[in-house]
């Protein structure tokens, strides 16, 4: 108020001219409005003063989330956006213009507080404590497993637990023990919320016998034969399962033939009906050795269809690089690259550049790779007949 100075006059921040001495003006919401006063004496002399007027918006205030108790107990109350609280009502409370006073209801009670900021603005909100006698309480339902597994119990709804019997956890008094018991057993879980009346919950827990298996003994074979896997075990396994299966005769059967064309462990999974599962492995060691191929001492090429070609017969060979025939001064007569085991078209006839050979002892070669990937050479003498 300028009483000394005539006339006055107010400009505000949207350009509205007042000239009354104690003007008043609305403004839309929080923010800093700048105030211009333009005023002059009655001698001429003339002054301006530039303010700001400031609006602060009201706090954002929480009373805490709402929650129950049992009789007796009491909560406390958790209010956040001011930085002083007034609470009503106040006959249950600890204190009423305290920030976290103790609520101790007998009734459900919806609470009011006032909260204000470092402004002085204030604003309020309610929360709501109820009032409950017994305790309600759930646990797992029936659960199976395979003896000798673990399994987590979950009870919830209170305070306090105590599982019994005691059989298979290891923490009977935890809302949450890890079972693992021998057998099957039924378990009951008292529950208790703070002060208020206990809870019982039943959870029954079946126990699955798990199976015990063997695959059998290493073994060694030569390459290109054949061994039999046989798997052994408890009398209630209801299903076989062997991997890797590629070399096997059948996957899902106990005792199946195996044919690796290199050194394998083979592993078995037993199940049981419930899914119970045992597993054991075997080790098949597949070995390179000349005996796998056969080769004749005597061939009679005679073109009669019995014993006219000479090549080399057996398994376990994944090529024969060179196959050749010298004669007694270490010429080579015949020679084939390239080519497989028991491949008859791909033998020598006894001729050389078409024309037959006469009889004689001739030294022949192989060089070829088993199966195995490992390297293999025979050497030896043929006679032939005619």
């Amino acid at each position: 108020t300028y009483s000394t100075l005539n006339p006055i006059t107010w400009k505000f921040h949207d350009g509205t001219i007042s000239h009354a001495a104690n003007p008043s003006m609305t403004y839309s919401g929080p923010g800093t409005y700048p105030v211009t006063i333009y005023a002059s004496t009655s001698t001429g002399c003339l002054d301006t003063l530039q303010s700001s007027v400031t609006f602060y918006p009201f706090p954002k205030i929480d009373a805490g989330p709402d929650t129950t108790i049992c009789l007796t107990d009491s909560a406390t109350l958790n209010p956040h956006g001011g930085m002083s609280y007034v609470w009503s009502p106040a006959g249950s409370l600890s204190c009423s213009a305290c920030t976290n006073p103790f609520a101790f209801p007998v009734v459900n009670t919806r609470y009011t507080t006032i909260g204000t900021d470092i402004h002085g603005c204030s604003n309020a909100d309610t929360v709501t404590v109820r009032i409950r006698t017994k305790t309600t309480a759930s646990a797992s339902p029936t659960t199976e497993i395979c003896s000798g597994d673990t399994v987590k119990l979950v009870a919830t709804g209170g305070t306090k637990y105590q599982w019994i019997p005691a059989i298979g956890l290891d923490s009977p008094k935890a809302a949450n023990p890890h079972a693992s018991p021998d057998s099957t057993q039924h378990y009951i879980v008292v529950v208790q919320l703070a002060s208020c009346i206990p809870d019982t919950v039943a959870v029954d827990l079946i126990v699955h016998p798990t199976p015990v298996v063997s695959a059998g003994k290493n073994q060694t074979m030569i390459a290109g034969d054949k061994v039999q896997l046989q798997a052994i075990g408890s009398s209630f396994i209801s299903h076989w399962e062997w991997s890797p299966g590629d070399d096997l005769s059948c996957i899902n059967c106990a005792s199946p033939e195996a044919s690796p064309k290199a050194s394998t462990t083979f592993i078995i999974v037993a199940k049981t009906e419930f899914d119970c599962r045992a597993t054991d492995s075997v080790r098949i060691t597949v070995i390179c050795d000349n005996k796998q191929v056969y080769i004749p001492n005597t061939f009679t090429p005679e073109g009669n269809g019995v014993n006219d070609v000479f090549y080399p017969r057996g398994r376990g060979l994944k090529v024969i690089n060179h196959f050749r025939i010298y004669d007694r001064w270490g010429e080579v007569v015949f020679e084939r690259s390239n080519m497989q085991v028991d491949d008859r078209s791909q033998g020598w006839d006894g001729k050389k550049n078409g024309k037959p050979l006469s009889p004689d002892i001739y030294v022949y070669t192989v060089d070829a790779v088993c199966d195995t990937g490992e390297p293999i050479k025979w050497q030896g003498d043929v006679l032939l007949l005619r």
